[in-house]
């Protein structure tokens, strides 16, 4: 059985804290985003072999200079896919445009979910 990991994020699927002017974004967008963390996402064998669908709630922030850092399971989902999410999610730092706040970039908190289930 062959399973796909499906990585739920769009303009409405991040959520960030704090006023600011801009949120925080991924260079290329949302999309490209999208694109690149589920071409990362691997299945653990405990997720394969436990056939069951769930949701990785991460935060995270995103410095001024557009690094990820402070990542933090909001809501873990387990079977070893929590550190999946955050192993994708190290690979992103660089690629962030920070947050802006009265013309000055700040650094930014986002929670993204991670939505998993398998291709049946």
């Amino acid at each position: 059985m062959r399973y796909i990991l499906v990585l739920l994020l769009c303009c409405f699927g991040a959520v960030t804290h704090a006023q600011k002017d801009t949120e925080p974004a991924f260079k290329g967008g949302w999309r490209e985003y999208y694109s690149f963390s589920t071409k990362q996402l691997k299945a653990t064998p405990a997720f394969t072999k436990a056939n069951v669908t769930g949701i990785t709630y991460v935060r995270f922030r995103v410095t001024v200079t557009g690094e990820v850092d402070s990542i933090r399971i909001v809501r873990p989902f387990g079977f070893g896919m929590d550190e999946e999410a955050i192993r994708v999610l190290k690979l992103t730092s660089g690629n962030w445009i920070p947050a802006q706040k009265s013309g000055k970039q700040i650094a930014s908190f986002v929670t993204v979910p991670f939505r998993w289930h398998p291709d049946e």
